[in-house]
């Protein structure tokens, strides 16, 4: 081995940690909307860390090896880049900017290579994100007077303006905006309920984890988005029926049925005293709405309208990627807002605009990656005292795809920027969970995407041996 190389490697040992390097990036995304810094700079210093990775792996001849979870994330990628170039697709800065976090992020799930203790660090950050905004929610809640006369000076024009127009109609102070302070509360979430669930034995650090995981989602109750906190509730049952037996699942559906129904009954019944409460503005005004026949759907219905019938009409290709925004009529911006441009249903918005060529190359992807961790989830839960860590990333993992998922039933999570950091880590736990577990799917897709991998091995084999080669010439 060339021993300057060898020292070349060890000196940018740094660069191989991506997973917990994607943690660190999305955790602190906020920084440039709200203090003025130009996301540029963010994908860039992104765009050198692979660079310099994928030149310390040639010069230690260690190429990356895919699996079909990471060929999953590829085909899915590569199917939202290809319906991006269609010419009657959005080719704007946003578009651009969307295309380039998904090339980014795919590239660090393609090339990392994780292990335990990379993986509890990486959960460690997303951690200490949620406890940070969980901190900074709460602290100006209870004290607006330093957010109005101090804390607003500091924000950048476009978060300034944000936070003066929806903190009076009811939502929290937040960094990176509501939903980007919901999704990290809940990856702290997701991290608490893996940490209960890995199997340890019950003690106070699994107090401290139930009681930082009902900080989480109180605060997101608090922040008032009403889809993040509707989302974050399923997960949590769908976790809990998950982990539990058949019998133990049948009990708790009819438990859990009764309790819904009587804990509705009573927040009927306390509407006027609930009102009192600035934090549940918008919950008590749903539940309003709801009991007087009132659209609580914030015009998602008409949205769902139009989307159907704009597919009807273009049902093999659609409409052309992110171009839904080119049919809403100028009368519903006028009532629900301006910024108003995709359906709020992420499956209906693919159909719309890629047709039924196009959608099925972005849904099965995802539907893959979720089948691979239940799968897994469902093999762990029967391993009691044994591969924790495997099992807490699995659960956290579990958690964050259930929650992007249900979310995109009427939310469009994947229209934004940052879908694309969070989906990478949730493919990130998997990945690292399965290879702790040493198990490999042998399902019939998992199998037709592995000859796909063989089949393109040999290329790849030889273009990666000629790069290496560069560095290992005398």
């Amino acid at each position: 081995m060339n021993p300057p190389n060898q020292k070349r490697g060890g000196l940018l040992r740094i660069f191989d940690p991506l997973f917990l390097i994607l943690c660190l990036f999305t955790v602190t995304f906020f920084v440039y909307r709200d203090f003025d810094i130009r996301m540029i700079f963010g994908f860039g210093a992104l765009c050198m860390i692979l660079g310099v990775h994928l030149l310390r792996r040639a010069a230690l001849d260690r190429p990356p090896v895919l699996n079909p979870l990471q060929l999953s994330f590829l085909v899915l990628s590569l199917a939202v880049f290809l319906n991006f170039l269609r010419p009657d697709s959005r080719h704007d800065a946003d578009s651009f900017s969307f295309i380039i976090a998904m090339i980014i992020c795919c590239a660090f799930v393609a090339m990392s290579d994780a292990g335990e203790r990379e993986a509890k660090w990486a959960m460690g950050i997303c951690f200490a994100g949620a406890v940070f905004l969980a901190i900074f929610v709460q602290f100006f809640e209870a004290n607006p007077w330093w957010f109005w006369n101090w804390f607003l000076m500091k924000l950048s024009y476009t978060a300034g303006a944000y936070l003066c127009y929806y903190v009076p109609k009811g939502y929290a102070v937040t960094l990176g905006g509501c939903t980007y302070t919901n999704y990290i509360l809940y990856i702290g979430l997701a991290v608490c309920c893996g940490y209960l669930a890995s199997g340890r034995k019950f003690d106070w650090k699994s107090i401290v984890a139930a009681a930082f995981g009902a900080l989480f989602f109180c605060t997101i109750l608090i922040v008032g988005r009403r889809g993040e906190l509707l989302g974050a509730a399923i997960c949590l049952v769908l976790l809990v029926l998950a982990l539990c037996s058949k019998k133990q699942r049948r009990f708790l559906i009819v438990g859990g049925v009764i309790a819904a129904g009587a804990g509705f009954a009573a927040i009927v019944a306390l509407l006027p005293w609930l009102k009192q409460f600035p934090s549940l503005v918008r919950y008590v005004m749903t539940v309003e709405q709801l009991l007087s026949g009132q659209d609580i759907t914030s015009g998602r219905l008409e949205l769902y309208a139009i989307a159907v019938n704009a597919f009807l009409k273009n049902p093999i290709f659609g409409i052309g990627f992110d171009q839904f925004h080119t049919l809403i009529p100028a009368e519903f911006l006028a009532i629900h807002g301006q910024d108003v441009e995709d359906v709020h249903c992420i499956y209906l918005q693919f159909l719309t605009e890629t047709g039924i060529v196009g959608a099925p190359f972005l849904i099965a992807p995802l539907l893959y990656g979720y089948w691979l961790v239940c799968s897994q989830l469902t093999r762990l839960k029967k391993c009691t005292g044994e591969l924790q860590t495997a099992r807490m990333l699995c659960v956290s993992s579990f958690m964050l795809q259930s929650f992007l998922l249900i979310l995109g039933i009427y939310d469009p999570n994947f229209q934004r920027v940052i879908f694309w950091c969070f989906y990478a880590l949730a493919i990130l736990m998997l990945l690292t969970s399965l290879k702790l577990e040493g198990h490999t799917p042998a399902d019939p897709v998992s199998r037709f995407l592995e000859r796909i991998i063989g089949f393109f091995a040999p290329f790849c084999r030889k273009v990666w041996g000629f790069a290496a080669g560069l560095f290992h010439r005398k």
